[in-house]
């Protein structure tokens, strides 16, 4: 157990690099890693059942990539099934969106880390593990709906050979957060000592499977209303993937005239709305975009 527990503490160093922030293809899932960890760690076959008790199968291909893009779930994800954690906070639907969460039955559940089944085998002793890492609240506002300290997130379970997520309920909980905490699970602990079990039935989850969040294909400003305007514009964007993203105003000449957003945004089609200061004159801007790989720009006329 003591060997194992090592094995796997080096193995959370390793994941924390396999799945940087950035968004599932095949659930829209997506989280912005955090400063502040916690991991969950099953060993593989994770142990579930349907409604009618019947024992569910995983599969991954614990390839052991440096990262998911190198991994083969990560080359060919269409194939393997995903596990993930959410946090169900009592926000608007508004703010549900704007912070990429599903809006469901009046709560917004925040996805706070997913992994792939079956996500890595450990070579020394030819175990399989799916370990999924939990993002904790860090300061800045982009954690806002993150786990903190004691609470547990709720996990679901996408199925790709049937394009169908399930909740997952159990009777004993997670472990509450706590950072660089370690919960290891058995599928089962029969003539085990010091064993902790995680054994879960599935039911069919449909609000996060009928794409009310449905990935856009492009990044772009998709609308600016109305043009001309005054004394407001409203800026309608898509991104397709998490991103850090400014979006500022520029006069004809390229001067900055003001910064609209700065920061992390989900996945998503996101609106904002620009109301220039006194001082703006009448004219020309640019509205643009900006991420680390991608620029939109889009022209507005001011009229006041």
């Amino acid at each position: 157990m003591k060997f194992l527990l090592t094995r796997l503490f080096s193995l959370c160093l390793f994941v924390s690099v396999l799945f940087p922030a950035f968004t599932e293809s095949n659930t829209g899932w997506s989280y912005i890693q955090s400063t502040n960890q916690t991991f969950y760690i099953f060993i593989s076959p994770m142990n579930f059942v349907d409604a009618f008790g019947v024992q569910m199968e995983g599969y991954g291909d614990g390839s052991n990539g440096q990262t998911s893009s190198e991994s083969d779930c990560g080359l060919n994800p269409e194939s393997c099934d995903v596990l993930g954690a959410f946090m169900s906070r009592d926000i608007d639907e508004i703010a549900c969106s704007n912070a990429g969460g599903y809006f469901v039955n009046g709560q917004c559940d925040i996805c706070v880390g997913w992994s792939y089944y079956n996500s890595y085998a450990e070579s020394s002793n030819g175990s399989i593990t799916t370990t999924l890492q939990i993002n904790g609240f860090d300061s800045g506002g982009d954690y806002d709906y993150y786990c903190q300290d004691g609470e547990a997130p709720k996990l679901k379970y996408f199925d790709a050979s049937q394009g169908i997520i399930y909740a997952l309920s159990s009777d004993s909980d997670l472990g509450g957060f706590l950072n660089n905490n370690i919960f290891l699970y058995w599928p089962d602990c029969t003539e085990m000592s010091d064993c902790d079990e995680f054994q879960a039935i599935a039911s069919e989850d449909d609000p996060l499977s009928n794409n009310q969040n449905e990935i856009p294909s492009d990044f772009k400003i998709s609308s600016v209303y109305p043009n001309p305007f005054n004394p407001s514009v409203n800026i309608t964007f898509s991104l397709s993937a998490i991103e850090q993203v400014n979006i500022s105003v520029y006069d004809t000449i390229g001067r900055h005239i003001a910064t609209l957003f700065d920061g992390f945004k989900e996945h998503g089609t996101h609106e904002l709305v620009w109301t220039p200061e006194v001082s703006i004159s009448s004219g020309n801007y640019i509205i643009m975009m900006e991420t680390p790989n991608n620029v939109s720009t889009s022209k507005v006329t001011y009229l006041k």
